[in-house]
Parts: structure tokens; sequence; C-alpha cells
């Protein structure tokens, strides 16, 4: 089981990338981002638990490579990352929903400072 250190770790946010997203959109589009961005991760997280429930192997990696795009796309590294070693085959930690809804957390809030 991950420690909570090392979920808090895995929800921190490339400035970067956060900076060129909000350099590339005009400021009304946020708004539209963030839902879709949020809407996003829900309707994979919610697949994923489904999943894990089906003890569905195959749909596991698929969505996890899914939670992978998302994460990468708006800088959250060390999530992707995680989700990537899911989309690979490691052992699905008992935390795992739990620190991806802390990284879509923090990116939302990332998205959302001016």
């Amino acid at each position: 089981m991950m420690t909570l250190s090392a979920i808090a770790d895995l929800a921190v946010i490339d400035d970067v990338a956060i900076t060129e997203i909000k350099n590339a959109l005009p400021p009304e589009m946020m708004d539209e981002l963030c839902a879709t961005f949020c809407r996003d991760c829900d309707q994979a997280l919610g697949e994923f638990d489904g999943a894990v429930l089906a003890h569905d192997m195959l749909l596991i990696r698929k969505i996890a490579h899914r939670l992978k795009g998302i994460f990468a796309q708006f800088g959250a590294q060390q999530a992707a990352a995680y989700a990537a070693r899911i989309a690979e085959g490691e052992d699905i930690n008992p935390d795992f929903t739990q620190m991806c809804t802390r990284a879509k957390e923090a990116v939302h809030q990332a998205l959302r400072q001016s």
C-alpha cells in the first residue's frame, strides 16, 4: 500500500505544462477544459473501479493506459507514470483510485489559478 506522502507526491503537477496550456488557450476556454478534464477522469476512474470489481485485467490495463494519457497531457507526470505501470501489467495498488483523485484535484486547481 502507498503511504500518504507517496500519494501526495503523485499529485505533483508540472507547472511548465500547466503554463503552456494556459498560454495556448483563451481564458474563456479554461472552464470548458477543466470540465472536460474532470469528466474524463471521473468516467475513467468509474470504469476502472468497475473493471477491478469484475477482475477484468484487460480492461483494467486499457483504462490505466487512458488515465496515463489524461494525466500526462496535463502535467501530472508521476500519476501518468504510475498509471503506465498498471497498464503494463504491474499489480494494482489499492490506493490507485485515491491517487488519481488527488492528481485530478491538483490539475483542476492548477488550471483554475490565475
